[in-house]
């Protein structure tokens, strides 16, 4: 196989994935999951609140956009905008994060019964590889916006 099928192969599950996350979320939770999900994952990934400038980046959206996306999370007390300066962050709060802990855990469940047709060393295998990979995509998404400076 060349290097455009395993392209091809690898775009098609990344977009599978994508699908099955957006069929997966748990019933009920409309944007809560994904939203609340998103910016707990980059505050555990990047060790701190993901700025209301790189939402819009990340998303595509305008800034006036992202802020009404998120005003009622803010209003429900799920998340927390954090000035400072000219620099507003998004913080999950306590109770972001206990919504968030309650829809996961049927979510982790499906995710561990989809791991669960792998064996120990697949697992492994193909979080390792998924990693990997997405510090690449990470890395040229990077190389790219610094060279579009």
């Amino acid at each position: 196989m060349n290097e455009d099928n395993y392209a091809e192969r690898a775009a098609s599950l990344f977009f599978r994935f994508k699908d099955s996350m957006h069929r997966l979320k748990p019933p009920g939770s409309g944007n809560l999951f994904t939203v609340l999900g998103g910016l707990a994952e980059f505050e555990a990934r990047f060790k701190r609140p993901v700025t209301v400038s790189e939402i819009a980046r990340f998303s595509g959206l305008a800034i006036s956009n992202v802020s009404r996306l998120l005003r009622p999370f803010e209003e429900k007390g799920l998340i927390q905008k954090v000035k400072s300066g000219r620099t507003v962050s998004v913080a999950v709060t306590r109770e972001g994060h206990r919504v968030l802990d309650g829809f996961n855990r049927n979510f982790m469940q499906d995710i561990a019964l989809a791991l669960s047709a792998l064996s120990e060393d697949e697992r492994e295998s193909f979080i390792s590889c998924g990693e990997k990979m997405m510090n690449k995509l990470d890395e040229l998404k990077t190389s790219r916006e610094k060279a579009d400076v």
